[in-house]
């Protein structure tokens, strides 16, 4: 029984710690994604929408 908490107690701290990197790591993704779409949209902005639908 004793083990059996432990065990259960070293992986949530594990998997725990794996949340938190995942996490990070999905905003760091969030992140760019988002300066990413800032960046095109101040392009498609000075291009005009007429151009940028006649380029799809």
């Amino acid at each position: 029984m004793l083990f059996g908490i432990i065990l259960l107690g070293i992986l949530s701290l594990m998997l725990g710690g794996f949340n938190v990197l995942w996490g990070l790591g999905l905003s760091g993704v969030g992140g760019l994604s988002w300066l990413t779409g800032l960046f095109f949209s101040d392009n498609v902005q000075s291009w005009g929408g007429n151009a940028f639908g006649a380029g799809l």
